[in-house]
């Protein structure tokens, strides 16, 4: 188990605090019944395995990963390296991710990708996210990247900011227009979506 205690991967730790918080609250406030069982969350599939089809830990990961051609890439997840590999950490470092909208379900994600290291290869590495909403003082309880002082703005604008406040490596580029055919003078035309990676 020691060798294996740093490897970490995002989701399971965001399904995992999600639900420690639910329980908390619940035993603060006597409202709902805890949980009364075990909880066993299984994710062996994402182990690499060797050539005799035994998955594995490589607990070397994080050390033998050789950065891309950019010098100034960092590992920003060696935890999610040791698990999955330095391959798919280089991919999703050098990753190009179109998010449409910046509410509960696309803060969720955004954070999660800055989390994973997502599109952090400066030369690469991209998320576009468009949102042309603005924060509502109802959003805030479900929206956690936003906080009272961006009651006004832009989801897309606020989400950006709060995204590089906790990882400031990760490049993203964001509008504040309707994706969709009917849209004139569109940033999200034929060529955004012929972009190679």
């Amino acid at each position: 188990f020691a060798r294996c205690s740093d490897g970490k991967f995002v989701p399971v730790q965001a399904l995992i605090g999600a639900i420690a918080a639910q329980e908390a609250l619940k035993a603060v406030s006597n409202l709902y019944c805890p949980i009364q069982q075990f909880l066993l969350y299984d994710c062996d599939e994402l182990l690499q395995e060797d050539k005799e089809g035994k998955q594995q830990i490589d607990t070397n990961a994080g050390e033998k990963l050789a950065p891309p051609l950019d010098d100034k890439f960092h590992n920003i997840a060696p935890g999610q390296t040791l698990v999955l590999g330095p391959e798919i950490s280089i991919a999703l470092a050098r990753a190009k991710i179109f998010v449409v909208g910046s509410g509960a379900i696309g803060c969720e994600l955004l954070k999660n990708l800055a989390a994973s290291g997502a599109a952090t290869d400066k030369r690469k590495g991209k998320i576009v996210v468009t949102d042309m909403d603005t924060i509502e003082k109802s959003n805030l309880s479900r929206q956690l990247l936003f906080r009272d002082s961006d009651v006004g703005k832009f989801k897309s604008i606020a989400a950006k900011q709060a995204v590089e406040r906790f990882n400031s490596q990760v490049q993203i580029e964001v509008h504040t227009r309707k994706v969709g055919e009917d849209v004139l003078n569109s940033p999200f035309n034929d060529e955004f979506w012929s972009e190679k990676g």
